[in-house]
């Protein structure tokens, strides 16, 4: 498996160590796979942080609660939604 690596801009470089240290090298693993959610099998969703000013981009909120095949999904996995999928949770939600 191949390792990658990387240089990565710090701005703690600026305050703490000077210009000559702005960027620091981490080297990487290779990826997970990224794992794509069924959304026909994703239920009992619960939407928060709507705020209708924001309308039609209701861009603050976000699914809280969720269920993948009937059972609660992970925080990852609430995150890893598409955001088409959460646009139209959020609009199932307030219309």
């Amino acid at each position: 498996m191949k390792q990658t690596e990387i240089m990565i801009y710090t701005q703690e470089g600026l305050h703490v160590n000077g210009p000559e240290r702005l960027y620091k090298k981490y080297t990487l693993g290779p990826a997970a796979p990224i794992k794509t959610i069924d959304h026909s099998k994703v239920s009992n969703v619960e939407v928060e942080g709507v705020d209708m000013k924001d309308y039609p981009d209701f861009c603050d909120a976000f699914i809280s609660y969720a269920e993948l095949d009937g059972v609660e999904m992970t925080d990852e996995q609430l995150e890893s939604l598409d955001s088409d999928f959460v646009y139209k949770s959020v609009l199932e939600s307030v219309f």
